[in-house]
């Protein structure tokens, strides 16, 4: 028979659907609920993972600037964690990587006790980076196949399911920072650029800010109505770890902004206001998709651009320490700093990413599938093949070969299952093992 690798998929008819859907999310709350992510609008679904840990209730101290996010949307997201907005001004419930098990020491970011839902999902991946919902993306609540927006009195109950509907967006192509005191901030998109906010202190140094050792170089760590955080390490830590962190924050000026970080060396600080595009609504991202979706440059002279210097730990002076580093080659302090968008079909490119899972496990099928079933030994007198459960062939002589037309199953996971049987009708052996079904060809095979 052939061999076909294990993934765990479910289907779920969903009967709503959204005109600019990229992608969903599923997050059962449930020890062992599954975390499955679809990007036919819940045709068919691929898990990612499963929970840990329930969560339960509600969060009512949020970090300061979820107030500017929406109700009943993904106000932040991160390398370790996805946090959803319920209710005014501060509560939140949220998603966790597996690393947030035990809040590891010197943590800063938000702790969300007992209404995380704790994942089996490693910081830095999946739905932690390239299957990250983005700021602002709807949460729902699905019952009886259908999706119930959240209510403000919502609080989180174990067995639940909600789904995240991550939409498309017209990205421009980069945002420039003209990094100096009165610089300007320019979007670039089609049709030329514009002046979106000035810069009101510029970045001088590099801080130690949560999981930018599971993000890499360059890449984005956290997304809020007021921050983004830049990794300037490189991923790959097995835990948070105080000493392979290195990062740098841009965020807006507003009321609340803590006094430290106005004087703060590790911060650019703009003019944006908290939650405005394109910086802090959502229009940035986490997605990675093998080098394909967003990153950040740098320029030492303001002519050339070159990829984000590896600078771990703290350093308070960029100038000095890279100047030294670089023997003399760099005698400024990053003129320029570049935020690029990913560009082109995005839907192809996440599923590059997707089956890129898929085949780790499995074979992907479509149309006619013939499976040749040979048995070591003697005694089969009969040989059942099985799909999902259901009896869907009997052969009493060899060859043991059966056809299936898999445009009559739904596309996605189906488990197939062989019983071979003595002349008594006694088992002898069986084995199942699981296809995937892509008639919609939405995968390359």
């Amino acid at each position: 028979m052939r061999s076909f690798r294990y993934l765990l998929l479910c289907f779920i008819l969903s009967l709503q659907s959204f005109a600019s859907e990229l992608f969903r999310i599923s997050i059962q709350n449930k020890v062992n609920g599954e975390i499955k992510v679809s990007i036919n609008e819940g045709r068919s679904w691929v898990v990612v993972g499963n929970v840990l840990r329930a969560g339960k209730g509600v969060e009512k101290n949020g970090f300061t600037a979820c107030k500017f996010g929406k109700q009943g949307t993904v106000v932040a997201v991160s390398s370790y964690a996805i946090h959803i907005k319920i209710g005014e001004p501060h509560s939140i419930l949220s998603i966790l990587a597996k690393e947030m098990e035990e809040v590891p020491k010197g943590f800063g970011g938000q702790i969300p006790e007992q209404a995380g839902i704790l994942t089996d999902i490693k910081a830095g991946t999946s739905i932690f980076k390239d299957f990250s919902p983005t700021v602002g993306s709807k949460v729902f609540l699905k019952m009886d196949e259908k999706l119930y927006e959240l209510p403000p009195s919502y609080t989180l109950e174990e067995g639940e399911e909600f789904v995240i509907i991550v939409e498309e967006r017209d990205l421009p192509r980069e945002i420039i920072f003209e990094n100096k005191e009165g610089g300007n901030v320019y979007l670039f998109k089609e049709g030329g650029r514009e002046v979106i906010a000035q810069v009101r202190k510029a970045l001088t140094g590099i801080g130690r800010f949560d999981g930018t050792e599971f993000t890499g170089i360059g890449k984005l760590n956290t997304v809020h109505p007021g921050a983004i955080t830049i990794s300037t390490v490189p991923q790959g830590a097995n835990k948070f770890d105080y000493n392979l962190s290195g990062g740098f924050q841009i965020v807006p000026l507003y009321e609340e902004l803590p006094s430290y970080i106005q004087t703060s060396p590790p911060y650019l600080i703009v003019s944006s206001s908290p939650g405005s595009y394109p910086l802090f609504d959502g229009t940035i991202g986490l997605w990675d998709w093998r080098g394909k979706g967003f990153k950040v440059d740098v320029s030492w002279d303001g002519t050339k651009w070159e990829e984000m210097p590896n600078l771990k730990g703290k350093i308070d002076d960029i100038l000095s320490y890279i100047y030294k580093q670089s023997k003399g080659k760099y005698k400024n302090v990053m003129k320029l700093i570049r935020i690029s968008f990913p560009q082109g079909d995005l839907k192809s490119k996440i599923k590059e990413v997707l089956r890129e899972i898929i085949t780790k496990r499995y074979k992907i099928v479509r149309g006619k599938l013939d499976i040749d079933i040979r048995i070591r030994g003697g005694g089969a007198s009969m040989v059942e093949l099985r799909i999902d459960g259901r009896l869907r062939g009997i052969k009493n002589f060899a060859p043991f070969v059966f056809s299936i037309d898999t445009t009559e199953l739904m596309d996605g996971e189906h488990i197939v299952e062989v019983v071979a049987k003595d002349i008594n009708g006694d088992t002898l052996a069986s084995q199942k093992e699981v296809i995937y079904v892509d008639n919609e060809e939405n995968f390359k095979l």
